[in-house]
């Protein structure tokens, strides 16, 4: 799988995975991980990230993941609202939430994120003739968030 990479110091527009694991070791934080359903996943240096979010405004919204471990934000104008799910069709983010407070994401979680991704693509390639214009997350009752 291919990733790009904008930090502070680095900017690679694609680089294989392997090579990122191999780079950064294991339980560094990197940054935000920059998700658009059309282009390739970019990992993006916090400061990057929060400049790109500001512009959001009032538009800006936030979704908690995966049992609130993590958190999407997202221009509201590039999510569409599906009953409980979500689907975004636009520039999304994906950063670990502390609190109130969030913060970039290390090398495992990126692994983790991208191999979900990855099978959500897989999966709608499979269900819909190679079309895939959107993430979709599915509300889970039990932990109030999506996945």
């Amino acid at each position: 799988m291919q990733i790009g990479i904008d930090l502070d110091n680095y900017t690679d527009p694609v680089v294989e995975l392997e090579n990122l694991v191999n780079a950064y070791g294991e339980n560094r934080e990197i940054g935000y991980l920059k998700i658009n359903p059309i282009r390739t996943p970019v990992i993006v240096s916090e400061s990057k990230a929060q400049a790109d979010i500001a512009k959001y405004g009032d538009r800006k919204a936030e979704y908690p993941l995966w049992g609130r471990k993590y958190a999407l934000i997202v221009d509201e104008r590039a999510v569409e609202k599906r009953l409980n799910d979500i689907a975004v069709n636009g520039n999304a983010y994906i950063v670990r939430r502390q609190g109130r407070v969030f913060t970039a994401l290390d090398i495992n979680e990126l692994l983790e994120l991208l191999l979900h991704i990855n099978r959500a693509e897989q999966e709608a390639y499979k269900s819909d003739a190679g079309r895939f214009d959107t993430y979709e997350f599915d509300f889970d009752e039990d932990t109030g968030s999506w996945k």
